[in-house]
């Protein structure tokens, strides 16, 4: 009688044909939950800073805005400072603005539009309330695909005119 000791190249051939095929299957679901992953992750980031400038400004009794160096586009890095001067303009030192941080809201496939009372800056005043001339900010948050704004899924940010941050899902067409 003959010990057979491992496996055949059939085997091996038929066992590798079959991992390769779970994997190809696999990957389309993996590609489209890391997407979904970022874009959960911008929102939640995003929501934070708004939340703390909220904080900061009932904290100091002053206003602080949170800026960023584009117009309408929030998926870059964004300045959160107290802004002596009043509500909506450059962060400032000779003014006497005074930076409390940096936070990088860049990086993965997605997309962070605002609407005109969003465009550069989002300032709160002193009591909490959003110092925007009595409008809503929305801000839409939309996976990239392709080069590509994918509008089938995303998350939207509202504050109030009181300066409540509110997240829904569900977006228009990332260019509120």
């Amino acid at each position: 009688m003959r010990n057979n000791q491992g496996a055949t190249l059939i085997e091996v051939m038929v066992t590798v044909a079959i991992g390769l095929i779970l994997v190809a299957a696999g990957l389309p679901s993996m590609s489209a939950w890391v997407s979904n992953n970022q874009m959960n992750s911008r929102v939640s980031s995003l929501a934070t800073v708004l939340r703390s400038a909220r904080s900061e400004a009932l904290t100091r009794n002053n206003s602080v805005t949170v800026s960023t160096s584009t117009s309408q586009d929030w998926a870059v890095i964004a300045n959160i400072y107290m802004d002596t001067g009043g509500g909506n303009d450059p962060y400032s030192e000779s003014d006497g603005d005074e930076f409390i941080r940096e936070v990088d809201l860049s990086g993965g496939q997605v997309s962070i539009k605002g609407n005109a009372a969003a465009d550069n800056y989002i300032s709160f005043t002193g009591d909490g309330r959003l110092d925007e001339g009595g409008q809503t900010i929305t801000l839409e948050i939309c996976r990239l695909s392709g080069g590509n704004v994918d509008t089938t899924n995303g998350q939207t940010i509202s504050i109030n005119v009181v300066g409540r941050v509110s997240v829904s899902d569900g977006v228009t067409d990332c260019s509120p």
